[in-house]
């Protein structure tokens, strides 16, 4: 039985604003693993799925890097 791959695209709409704040904010962070996208929503005052989201979308955009260290997520600015 063969099996078929179907690809879904879906928009993203994205604040440009946020995304600049998000960006502006992990270059200002020199921890030594990163920061969490927690640690971004609280700092930046969004919530944590929206900073998880323009986060993901940075790193799409190779200006950021993702690590998985245990069971966390930590970002980083690419440099």
């Amino acid at each position: 039985m063969k099996r078929m791959v179907i690809e879904i695209k879906r928009r993203l709409y994205v604040n440009k604003k946020i995304l600049r704040r998000v960006g502006s904010y992990l270059k200002k962070c020199k921890g030594e693993y990163g920061v969490s996208a927690l640690e971004v929503a609280k700092a930046l005052k969004i919530s944590p799925v929206t900073a998880r989201k323009y986060l993901d979308i940075l790193v799409a955009m190779n200006k950021a890097d993702k690590r998985f260290i245990g069971g966390s997520i930590f970002y980083s600015i690419r440099k």
